[in-house]
């Protein structure tokens, strides 16, 4: 919930460019089984991992989210290579696009600016995320990206910033 409350206020302030989707093939099973292919959205594939990934391009910064214990990179720039770039369907492996695309892009002078894992305790990758979204001059705030319960806990816990 609290990655899908992220993203849904990324969205909610549209600072959202573009977005792919990567599934992993049991999600992409389970969708085909329940839907018509026709009324999915466009989305690739990964093919050795039960995560998926979303890439968000919000102009001044690039996310890479996955799914369960998934690192969230956020880069800066990304060179024409990087493959979240290319709107075609991929298949990709994991690795590809989180350290894998890191090491890549590292080669180009593209590496992430920041990554880190999502760890609940004291909102602290939602306090990462936003500050360095912030030094990447996306306009978001704490309340912008946690639920309303969410954001008081956080000011009683640091205050408003």
């Amino acid at each position: 919930p609290a990655r899908k409350k992220f993203l849904e206020g990324l969205h909610d302030k549209k600072l959202i460019k573009n977005t792919k989707l990567y599934l992993s093939r049991r999600m992409e099973y389970f969708l085909t089984q329940r839907y018509e292919r026709r009324h999915l959205p466009n989305f690739s594939i990964i093919e050795d991992s039960e995560k998926s990934i979303i890439y968000v391009d919000l102009e001044t910064a690039h996310l890479v989210e996955g799914s369960h214990q998934c690192q969230l990179w956020i880069y800066r720039t990304l060179h024409d290579s990087a493959p979240v770039l290319h709107y075609n369907k991929q298949r990709m492996s994991y690795r590809s696009l989180t350290m894998g695309l890191n090491e890549s892009m590292e080669r180009y002078g593209h590496g992430a600016y920041d990554y880190f894992t999502h760890s609940p305790t004291n909102f602290s990758w939602q306090r990462k995320a936003v500050q360095s979204l912030k030094d990447l001059s996306v306009p978001i705030t704490m309340k912008d990206i946690l639920t309303a319960n969410d954001y008081r806990s956080y000011v009683r816990k640091f205050g408003v910033h």
